[in-house]
C-alpha cells in the first residue's frame, strides 16, 4: 500500500547529481561546424577527472549550469570514489 502524504508533508527529495563543470571555452570561427557564433565549451569532473569533447552550446550561462558526469552518477562507478 502506497504511503499517503500528510497536507503539510513534503515528498523526499532526488538525490542531487555529480555535476561536470566548464573546463575550457571559446568560440567556433572555422571548421565543419554549422553554428557559427556559438560558444564552445569542454567540460570536466573534480571527482574522477573525466573530460569530455568539445560541445556547442546556446549561452555560456547554460554551460556554467554543468552537466552530470556520466562516471560519477553510474551505480558502478560510485565505488571508485569512496
Amino acid at each position: 500500500m502506497a504511503k499517503t502524504l500528510d497536507m503539510f508533508e513534503r515528498p523526499p527529495r532526488a538525490k542531487p547529481k555529480k555535476l561536470m563543470h566548464v573546463s575550457d571555452a571559446g568560440e567556433v570561427q572555422f571548421g565543419p561546424v554549422v553554428d557559427l557564433g556559438k560558444p564552445i565549451v569542454r567540460f570536466m569532473c573534480a571527482r574522477c577527472e573525466y573530460e569530455t569533447d568539445w560541445f556547442v552550446v546556446d549561452t555560456m550561462t547554460e554551460a556554467k549550469r554543468g552537466i552530470p558526469c556520466p562516471k560519477c552518477n553510474n551505480e558502478e562507478s560510485k565505488e571508485e570514489h569512496f
